[in-house]
């Protein structure tokens, strides 16, 4: 029995040269992806994959800026209030968003998070005096111990990969290749991790003080 919808059909990817990309669905309706907003796609997914993959949480360490209208003795109060000393095992109650020392308008402190977490970022920073208001100065790092059991880590594991098949090894510079490939494999993921927690640093840390970052290097 003939049916009395229409016919769908994917008719797939066409090039316009007055309206970039025409897709048609399968109704041949078409809907229309100008090039300004591929284009911008794509921006917007490589800004993505290098602040996911970027290593200067390692060494030398990401520096951010904060500039805001609060006074100096306003941020500071507002610190004071939000940085805590480290509890006691199975005494923490605290309700504080880090934990760590802020003094002469200097501070170095860690985000609380539930358990451990070792690619939660050691955050230094200090205040200083701006036109119209308050600058914060940071810098985020893993801390230095975990950096050198992060390198152990991965070094014993790029060698275990190297000699995990003896028939790839067999292979003029095998045993090479796979060390470095684990090896690099092993520093992206890490590097993500380290860039997933230190994204959440610095937005609760915008949240205390009130206003985002305006500077990262």
């Amino acid at each position: 029995m003939p049916s009395s919808l229409p016919r769908r059909r994917c008719s797939g990817w066409r090039r316009n040269r007055s309206a970039g990309f025409l897709l048609a669905n399968e109704l041949d309706a078409p809907i229309h992806l100008p090039i300004p907003l591929t284009e911008a796609f794509c921006a917007v997914l490589g800004r993505y994959l290098s602040d996911t993959f970027m290593i200067d949480l390692f060494f030398p360490g990401r520096s951010v800026t904060f500039d805001t209208s609060l006074t100096p003795e306003e941020v500071t109060h507002r610190l004071q209030q939000d940085i805590t000393p480290p509890a006691r095992p199975f005494l923490d109650r605290r309700t504080e968003h880090f934990q760590g020392t802020f003094a002469s308008g200097r501070f170095q402190m860690m985000r609380i998070v539930k358990g451990r977490n070792s690619f939660n970022p050691v955050i230094r920073g200090q205040l200083s005096q701006a036109a119209g208001g308050t600058r914060i100065e940071a810098q985020l790092q893993l801390h230095p111990l975990v950096i050198a059991f992060l390198a152990i880590f991965t070094m014993i594991a790029s060698r275990l990969a190297s000699i995990a098949a003896p028939e790839f090894l067999a292979m003029p510079a095998a045993g090479l290749a796979g060390g470095l490939g684990t090896l690099t494999l092993l520093v992206l993921l890490f590097a993500a991790l380290a860039n997933l927690e230190a994204g959440k640093s610095l937005r609760v840390l915008s949240a205390v003080i009130g206003t985002p970052p305006v500077q990262r290097r």
